[in-house]
């Protein structure tokens, strides 16, 4: 399964396979750094995990013999934030 490791990619496939009994570790991984091999029809994947414009491009490439799932469906949206240590400590404009 092709994904970009270490992107939001990676944490949205570890999140679809959980939620359907499976871990990342049950899965061959392929570090597909948007490269087209590493894409569905490109000779090393058989699915991987994309996003718009990369999505786009490998669903007109497969033209209609492809089948697609969310990787966030169910899930409720969260935030990151991320901030200094005197702004955690003190309040913003401190």
């Amino acid at each position: 399964m092709g994904v970009s490791l270490g992107m939001n990619t990676e944490f949205l496939l570890d999140s679809f396979l959980t939620f359907h009994g499976l871990r990342l570790r049950d899965v061959q991984i392929v570090d597909s750094a948007f490269r087209p091999g590493g894409c569905p029809g490109g000779g090393e994947t058989d699915a991987a995990c994309l996003y718009p414009p990369f999505s786009y491009e490998v669903k007109a490439r497969l033209g209609g013999a492809y089948t697609s799932w969310s990787t966030q469906g169910g899930q409720e949206y969260f935030y990151l934030l991320t901030t200094t240590a005197d702004c955690s400590r003190n309040g913003p404009g401190q």
